[in-house]
């Protein structure tokens, strides 16, 4: 028997000798640390993309921003000294005004209004019988502008309602087993518009059912508030 088999055999025999509770215990703390680490792999990459995403829609407003007073600037040097080589500078900023636009207006089209969401959700909750759901609340919409002082510094009082961005949420607290809980979850990241999670939170209370708290977040171009 190499070294090995004979660890292996000293722990099998370890472990035969402990009390069934001893065994309930360890199996216990074993399906915890699974389930933990499953939902650190899902959840993990949302955020960092969900904070990718935050920083182009960012980076874009702020060089949309930077391109729009430029032109103007140059505009009205035109009026008083009309020249090619300026003209041909403001065609390449006007291009790049159209670029930049063309790239959030994409970013617009996966977004979702606050009326939107909750149809959406409700829907897939009805869909979702294995689930029940203990609380849901909606969170009050909040501009993203203003957690953003370095960015509202730079920008025009005129500017800046035409990119104001709001931040709708819920505040949802199911019941239900592990797989049905995933699966709702992997539902919700399928939809073609973008969905963040906040403060999420899982625990098994009574097994098999699992108990999960989360915020979905959805971003618009309105203030409206969430009817549930």
């Amino acid at each position: 028997m190499n070294k090995a088999q004979q660890q292996w055999q000293n722990i099998s025999e370890k472990y035969t000798a402990f009390s069934i509770r001893e065994k309930v215990m360890i199996l216990s703390a074993g399906l915890v640390f699974f389930l933990f680490g499953g939902f650190t792999w899902f959840i993990e990459p949302t955020w960092q993309k969900w904070q990718q995403q935050q920083a182009e829609l960012t980076n874009f407003e702020q060089k949309l921003t930077r391109l729009n007073s430029t032109s103007l600037k140059l505009q009205e040097q035109l009026k008083i000294d009309v020249n090619l080589p300026l003209k041909q500078q403001i065609e390449q900023l006007n291009q790049n005004i159209e670029l930049v636009e063309g790239q959030i207006q994409k970013l617009k089209t996966e977004l979702i209004s606050a009326e939107q969401m909750t149809q959406v959700l409700e829907s897939m909750l009805i869909k979702t019988s294995n689930l029940k759901i203990i609380s849901l609340a909606a969170i009050p919409s909040e501009s993203l502008l203003n957690n953003k002082a370095e960015l509202t510094e730079t920008i025009e009082p005129a500017d800046k309602e035409k990119i104001v961005l709001y931040q709708h949420g819920i505040k949802l607290k199911l019941e239900g087993r592990y797989e049905d809980i995933y699966q709702f979850l992997k539902q919700v990241e399928s939809l073609p518009w973008r969905f963040y999670w906040q403060n999420f939170d899982y625990s098994v209370e009574t097994y098999p059912n699992g108990i999960l708290t989360i915020e979905i977040i959805s971003l618009s171009l309105t203030e409206e508030f969430i009817g549930l």
